[in-house]
């Protein structure tokens, strides 16, 4: 208690996001803030000040996490809100940008997932740029079905090329839990093109496809 209303870092502490509870390996305390939202739960760096209210309780001012991943396909394994840093680069496969936000579809040999941010928080990439290591953001899952970053930190230009193989299958082997990855699927016919929307036919199955 009399350290109440001074401002401290916490490192390398856990974080329950469910409990509203910091913890180290010296004990828990309370947390409480009006000041930022609660992220999920994981390892931070957490800033903030020391308060009393009814309990001494720590009233957090900003997360910095410290989970790192080594692959997209550990990051969509994460819990949804999690932030965390890249160890490794990945590959642009294809981009796609409005006015103000960049929709980066990236892959690495584990699978594939969409980068999503303002323009002013990323580099420009072009298809087959290796974004470098050291990239981090929030997991989340865009209408509840598709894996991507959001939030994006620490994005830095392009130095150097990557490439990516594909893995081949066929549409009858399309599966909702491969959302996010980079296929290739030989031999189709398009048809029924409607605007942005079409099928898509090969020996095996025929199925909907969007532009």
């Amino acid at each position: 208690a009399e350290q109440q209303n001074k401002f401290f870092v916490l490192k390398g502490v856990t974080f329950d996001a469910t409990a509203k509870t910091i913890t180290d390996a010296s004990g828990s305390v309370a947390a409480y803030t009006t000041l930022s939202t609660f992220p999920a739960s994981g390892e931070y760096d957490i800033y903030g000040f020391a308060s009393v209210y009814k309990n001494v309780q720590f009233l957090p001012s900003e997360f910095v996490s410290q989970l790192k991943v080594n692959s997209i396909a550990e990051f969509k394994e994460l819990e949804e809100g999690a932030i965390a840093t890249f160890n490794n680069p990945v590959t642009v496969v294809d981009v796609y940008a409005t006015d103000k936000y960049y929709n980066y579809f990236v892959a690495d040999e584990t699978g594939g997932m969409t980068i999503y941010g303002k323009k002013e928080l990323m580099p420009e990439y072009k298809a087959n740029d290796l974004i470098p290591a050291g990239f981090k953001g929030s997991f989340a899952m865009y209408n509840d079905k598709n894996p991507q970053l959001e939030n994006p930190e620490g994005f830095v230009a392009a130095t150097e090329t990557g490439t990516y193989e594909p893995e081949e299958i066929t549409i009858e082997e399309i599966s909702e839990d491969m959302s996010g990855n980079i296929v290739l699927i030989k031999g189709v016919t398009i048809a029924d093109i409607s605007g942005k929307n079409f099928t898509l036919t090969d020996e095996t199955a025929t199925m909907a496809g969007y532009n």
